[in-house]
């Protein structure tokens, strides 16, 4: 039995048969998405933008100060794991030990700028 299978798979009695090709209408296809998609309008023409808009500008505008601080790195991997995702950035740079204001181990310190 495994002599005739092997020579049928040869032969390629097992595979399907090809599909017949199916003539496409020519009018199936078009440039635009049609009626299905809802029609948006541009930033700011829609009621709820010009709103969210008046919004933004009617609340006050706080302005962040840059604030460099000496910290140790204990601290500073503290509040990294209890810190969320936030909009500004801090530079961080790792004092030598022999730093006045870091020293071995626990004691280490760095300055970060936030």
């Amino acid at each position: 039995a495994q002599a005739i299978v092997a020579q049928d798979v040869r032969l390629g009695a097992l595979s399907p048969p090809p599909r017949p090709k199916r003539p496409q209408a020519a009018g199936m296809w078009r440039p635009d998405a049609g009626p299905c998609v809802a029609q948006v309008e541009a930033w700011g023409e829609h009621a709820d933008d010009v709103e969210y808009m008046r919004q933004l500008k009617a609340m006050p505008k706080r302005i962040m100060k840059r604030r460099e601080l000496v910290i140790k790195n204990s601290d500073l991997e503290k509040a990294v794991k209890k810190q969320g995702k936030v909009s500004f950035s801090i530079a961080c740079w790792a004092l030598s030990e022999y730093s006045k204001s870091s020293g071995l181990g626990e004691d280490a310190a760095s300055i970060i700028q936030v």
